[in-house]
């Protein structure tokens, strides 16, 4: 059994790897290197994984933008106090919460 195995392996073996190789040879395809499969899954892994770091910090900016008022304020108080250094205005406290 194990002869006739042996047998059958030494003659279709080759004849097959043969076939293969031929029709491989016949049949020129257009494909992808390993080198450029490697560099396509290169830039495909740091696109996936600089995505959640935009959303994340898009959504970050987006709360920065929709607080105007915020710069509105810091843009007032730093002309506030250009005025008051130079001393064109001299305020007056006149309750707790108020400047006259």
């Amino acid at each position: 059994m194990i002869l006739q195995l042996n047998y059958l392996m030494r003659i279709f073996v080759p004849q097959t790897t043969k076939i293969k190789s031929t029709i491989v040879l016949k049949n020129k395809l257009p494909s992808f290197t390993f080198i450029e499969m490697i560099f396509s899954l290169m830039i495909t892994t740091i696109l996936l994984t600089s995505v959640p770091l935009t959303i994340k910090m898009i959504g970050q900016y987006k709360q920065i933008a929709l607080e105007n008022s915020s710069i509105e304020y810091e843009f007032f108080h730093s002309d506030f106090l250009k005025e008051q250094k130079e001393g064109a205005i001299k305020p007056i406290i006149k309750e707790r919460h108020t400047l006259h």
